[in-house]
């Protein structure tokens, strides 16, 4: 039996994607109902995490 790997951590893109409050999505259309990875983008790059060092 081999030990288990050592999860890496998450970045903070990653842990704003996995809060369902962040998660914006398109309403219409035929990407409906799906995540808008632009939108996200954007905001995300809004917040304190987001925004360049």
């Amino acid at each position: 039996a081999s030990k288990p790997k050592k999860r890496s951590k998450k970045s903070a893109w990653q842990r704003y994607m996995g809060q369902k409050k962040n998660q914006i999505k398109f309403k219409s259309g035929k990407m409906k109902g799906r995540l808008n990875l632009k939108a996200m983008s954007r905001a995300f790059k809004k917040t304190k995490k987001g925004g360049k060092k």
